[in-house]
């Protein structure tokens, strides 16, 4: 594998998500698989529910209380110009892409990720509607499939990356978008098998048998 990344365009049903798998398979890595939303949610409603019960100081119950208002304005700020797309109607949180954050470094005031199973530590990634990614993650994005570099906390950790196949059904609207389509270097647009290519490889199969 060279370690470039690969973009896929197309629409659904043409079998993109099985070429990260199937290259996953090729070195037996460690796979990682995500489907991304345009709609974005701050993860200070996720430390609210995670911290309600616990004793907290002064300071951080007004930073929750703060956070949760600012998120309810930007719900109903976006609520009304949101999309139908094919993705579902639920946000991407960093935390689905880069890990949740680790409570007990919370505790210690230390903004930890517990990247187990997820990006960070992945040798292999499928992200699909790849154009979706929100401002809330697309920065983290850009310096993992770039620099294979993460930000934890206040350490930078290497991550053992070899490619990121991106897919989506469109090609990017905004121009923040730009510098992640840059980013893959293999470019492919992909279609439904055609009725000559399906008997084609029907005729294959029944042949192979």
């Amino acid at each position: 594998m060279s370690g470039e990344h690969i973009l896929l365009i197309g629409p659904p049903g043409t079998a993109k998500s099985e070429v990260g798998r199937r290259m996953n398979k090729l070195i037996s890595g460690t796979f990682f698989e995500r489907l991304l939303t345009r709609f974005s949610v701050p993860e200070h409603l996720e430390l609210k529910r995670r911290f309600r019960g616990l004793r907290l100081t002064k300071l951080r119950q007004n930073f929750i209380r703060k956070a949760t208002g600012i998120l309810c304005y930007m719900l109903l700020a976006t609520s009304h110009t949101r999309t139908h797309t094919h993705a579902p109607a639920v946000p991407t949180l960093p935390q689905e892409l880069f890990g949740p954050l680790s409570m007990r470094a919370l505790e210690e005031d230390r903004y930890v990720r517990q990247t187990r199973g997820y990006l960070p530590e992945a040798e292999v990634a499928f992200i699909d509607e790849i154009f979706k990614a929100n401002s809330a993650i697309l920065n983290t994005l850009l310096t993992i499939i770039n620099e294979r570099q993460f930000d934890n906390g206040s350490t930078r950790e290497r991550v053992p990356l070899l490619t990121v196949v991106g897919a989506s059904n469109e090609l990017p609207e905004s121009e923040e978008l730009d510098a992640l389509y840059d980013r893959f270097l293999v470019r492919r647009q992909v279609h439904q098998v055609s009725a000559a290519g399906a008997c084609c490889c029907a005729r294959c199969l029944i042949f192979i048998m």
